[in-house]
């Protein structure tokens, strides 16, 4: 038996159930460090990064996407919550319309849902 997540009342696009993951550099902003990473979770609006460094809640961040096929691509975007020694989770705030159309194929599952591009008020 398979168990399943309930669905937040704050998430604004259902996740992928066959999760996948792809190594990702996380770039914080202010002149910290950029740190590898690997994505856990990721939906069209966002993504939980695997991980044992996070940055700050409300901190924003440019991450560059590398899946195993397929393009790279790199969001910009905004932590929301963190979990201590386990990663932290963030929405898209900034994805060029090349990356979305990679990031919609990579996803597959999401059909007719449309695709995010350009600047997110969030």
């Amino acid at each position: 038996m398979q168990f399943q997540h309930p669905v937040s009342k704050k998430r604004k696009k259902p996740t992928n159930p066959n999760s996948f993951t792809a190594s990702c550099t996380i770039r914080p902003k202010g002149g910290v460090a950029p740190f590898a990473a690997r994505s856990a979770k990721i939906t069209l609006g966002g993504m939980f990064v695997d991980s044992l460094v996070a940055p700050q809640v409300d901190s924003k961040v440019t991450i560059d996407i590398v899946p195993r096929e397929g393009l790279p691509m790199r969001v910009q975007a905004r932590v929301v919550h963190v979990t201590p020694k386990r990663g932290f989770g963030c929405i898209f705030t900034r994805i060029s319309d090349l990356s979305s159309a990679c990031l919609t194929r990579w996803l597959g599952h999401c059909g007719g849902m449309p695709a995010v591009s350009g600047v997110i008020e969030a």
